[in-house]
């Protein structure tokens, strides 16, 4: 215990937030998120509850700012601007948390723990035979009430999946006495995958009844309805009977020979896209959402689609797996593969968690006393945590070094306490990560500040007249602004060359490693099961997804985005969206090397040279921190479209071939497919430059945005804040007077 509690590594996030740990376990039903730093101010306030209260403080001054924005004058320059910036200190932010694992880790449990829920999810116990695609956000309730929205395919959608999984089974029905020299374990996990899927929801019905039958027979017309219908809702009072409820749409089915208690049961998780669970009274998800994740893509493409935008928005990533053979166990790993594109430069992920459960099971507790149980237990995590930091070390790119944390938890034994402490079983570490991502987006201490900033700057307009000394100012503010607006050009302009430089070398080495692509990837002996797969791939797009995937278009752009990926994740790292939930303050990457970060107006050095400007230069203060997170979050949702932009390039360009290879048929259907596919890339060999293009088009056009917006947001503040027509303001006395009282009160909490 000493030897853990001692850990840097292992206190890094402990020190963010709760220095101690007398808290662990313990939950807040206050539904307004709270900063991390007012342990003490937050007990008195829940001791006296009403005015004092933080979740009253936040509608009691948006009320106020209404009633300010109804006396600014509607015919006025100077009224407009103040009512959109009133307007734009409400926002309410989420971020999600994605959390991966194969069946049987332990997801549910440990999202059930984290959120003091013990039979919120259902767990994998029932069935381990398959991997269910449904989506599950687990976020928090507006009510008392514990809820869930399930989402649907549309019909359309869910019978184009139908289709293809129907002919897929028939192909390998066909073909199942055929000599096939090429029967490679994917074949038989696609195989698996399909008769699961149609065997949870249709049961063994789906081998005797044709595509037509079972889209149109009423013997499932539940199945039609719930298409229909697009959603269903439930609402509970307790988390078991809302587990209860869920199982059925989100629960692996066990296929019919290998669980007795698959007949009569119908399964709806192939035809969900997504479900979300509210759960009441829980300040860890208040601006937190917790998705559960399959390690993959779907062969569905809306659900394809839902899961690639999720997984790209996830600002941390846990990565669950047994801590049994952890390091060496490659299931965690390959999760980590498939996704890594997604999550790295396509993505904002930010923190890598790799999470290795049931950290209490030893196996050789068996008549030994308490004490040696605790010491076996305590010294295998260490050497397990120890072990998957080596391997992550080798395996890290294109993230950087602080991007990875390792986490030995047990669910159980938070909950029950047997053998070890709550902290020694690591749920409150990651507890602490989502009280510090909630205090990061605490919409009550924003809106205070900003709203006491724009009174105080209103009332002194008010009773001040606007000088020679205001003219100055604005000069010399309006000079600095130009000045640091050419500093943030060049610098992107800059980045412009770098990636044109590494693109140009991507293009090269794209047109000399074409053959060995296409050989890598059409090559193969002519066995029926590499038939099955081709065609499925033509089909799909360049794509084969079941348990792996296959992806045509990846390969045919790893050149291009092998030769930018270092300087990009240097250029847009990941690390620099948000530097609160940091786990290592070491950390300083910012984007564009820090030049937006950067940028500032000197308004604290001319504080001092005019102090009777005080309130209008701590409002451009204040101005600029919005702009520069306004632009972070321009800048956070633009690289990852810059960066998908060159897959996305070829995946157009290769279109066509693919919809002619999927016409292909008879006996030489398979030659026909490879032919047109290697013809087809073999004349196409500019897509590669158009592809580069592309991308530069982007990082222009990204340029443009971040400079007008910079330009235009600051000039405006500038020229509002500092000539003002004070005879059209209104009296805001009463009101500041209200907004500096829970001002203070904030700034005191937090002290």
């Amino acid at each position: 215990m000493e030897e853990q509690n001692t850990s840097q590594e292992m206190d890094s996030l402990a020190t963010q937030v709760v220095p101690s740990t007398s808290n662990k376990g313990k939950r807040k039903s206050n539904p307004q998120g709270k900063s991390s730093k007012q342990p003490a101010a937050k007990q008195k306030r829940v001791s006296t509850p009403g005015k004092n209260s933080e979740a009253m403080i936040l509608p009691d001054i948006k009320a106020i700012m209404e009633e300010v924005t109804a006396r600014l004058q509607v015919q006025n320059e100077l009224s407009a601007f103040l009512k959109k910036k009133i307007t734009e200190l409400d926002k309410d932010k989420r971020v999600q948390i994605g959390v991966f694992g194969e069946t049987g880790a332990g997801k549910s449990s440990l999202i059930n723990a984290i959120i003091d829920e013990e039979n919120l999810l259902p767990s994998s116990d029932e069935c381990t035979s398959a991997c269910t695609s449904v989506i599950i956000k687990v976020e928090a309730s507006v009510d008392d009430k514990y809820q869930a929205l399930i989402e649907f395919l549309k019909t359309e959608e869910w019978n184009d999946e139908l289709w293809y999984l129907l002919q897929s089974a028939g192909d390998k029905n066909n073909e199942e006495t055929a000599d096939d020299d090429d029967d490679d374990d994917d074949d038989d996990d696609s195989n698996d995958y399909i008769e699961n899927k149609l065997s949870a929801l249709y049961g063994e019905e789906w081998k005797k009844n044709s595509f037509k039958d079972l889209t149109e027979k009423k013997c499932f017309s539940d199945i039609h309805e719930l298409l229909k219908s697009g959603t269903k809702t439930f609402t509970c009072k307790t988390a078991m009977d809302l587990s209860g409820k869920l199982t059925p749409y989100t629960m692996n089915s066990p296929l019919p020979s290998q669980s007795k208690t698959r007949k009569g049961k119908r399964y709806y998780w192939p035809i969900v896209k997504c479900v979300t669970v509210k759960v009441p009274n829980k300040d860890l998800l208040q601006h937190v959402t917790l998705v559960d994740l399959p390690g993959s893509g779907d062969c569905n493409k809306s659900r394809d689609e839902m899961w690639k935008r999720i997984v790209g928005d996830c600002c941390v990533v846990w990565i669950v797996t047994e801590i049994k053979r952890a390091a060496s166990k490659e299931t965690a790993w390959k999760i980590l593969s498939r996704v890594s594109r997604f999550i790295g430069n396509g993505g904002e992920c930010q923190l890598i968690c790799f999470i290795c459960s049931k950290s209490d099971t030893t196996g050789i507790s068996h008549g030994r006393l308490p004490g040696e149980v605790h010491k076996l237990i305590v010294n295998r995590n260490t050497q397990a945590k120890e072990q998957v930091k080596q391997k992550i070390k080798n395996k890290k790119k294109p993230f950087s070094d602080n991007c990875f944390e390792v986490f030995t938890v047990s669910s159980r034994e938070f909950l029950q306490k047997e053998h070890l402490d709550p902290e020694e079983t690591e749920i409150p570490k990651l507890q602490r990560l989502l009280k510090n991502l909630n205090n990061l987006h605490s919409e009550t201490k924003n809106y205070v500040s900003g709203a006491f900033t724009i009174l105080s700057l209103i009332q002194d307009a008010k009773h001040k007249k606007a000088g020679d000394k205001n003219e100055n100012v604005c000069a010399e503010l309006k000079n600095t602004l130009g000045c640091k607006y050419e500093q943030i050009k060049k610098e992107i302009e800059e980045v412009y060359k770098t990636f044109e430089k590494c693109l140009s070398k991507g293009v090269e080495n794209s047109k000399k490693e074409d053959e060995n692509k296409l050989k890598k990837l059409l090559d193969k002996e002519d066995g029926r099961g590499f038939h099955r797969t081709l065609k499925s791939v033509v089909e799909g797009g360049g794509v084969h997804k079941t348990r792996k995937e296959i992806n045509f278009n990846v390969e045919l752009a790893s050149c291009l985005t092998n030769s930018i990926d270092e300087k990009f994740s240097k250029i847009f790292p990941c690390a620099s969206w948000s530097d609160t939930i940091r786990i290592n303050p070491a950390v300083t990457y910012k984007p564009f090397n820090g030049s937006i970060s950067a940028f500032s107006l000197g308004t604290d050095l001319l504080t001092t040279e005019y102090k009777d400007l005080k309130l209008q230069l701590d409002f451009l203060k204040m101005e600029e921190e919005k702009i520069k997170e306004k632009l972070n979050e321009t800048i956070r949702i633009e690289k990852k479209m810059i960066y998908n932009s060159l897959l996305e390039t070829i995946e157009t360009k290769m279109k066509e071939c693919y919809e002619e290879a999927a016409k292909c048929g008879g006996n030489g259907k398979l030659q026909d497919m490879k032919t047109i596919i290697k013809s087809h890339v073999r004349s196409n060999k500019e897509m590669y430059e158009e592809a580069k293009n592309a991308m530069l088009e982007k990082v222009d056009a990204l340029k443009r945005t971040i400079l007008e917006d910079l330009e235009n947001a600051m000039t405006e503040s500038i020229e509002f804040s500092l000539r003002t027509d004070n005879n059209s303001l209104p009296d805001v006395s009463e009101e500041l007077e209200r907004v500096t009282k829970h001002h203070d009160e904030l700034l005191s909490s937090q002290h």
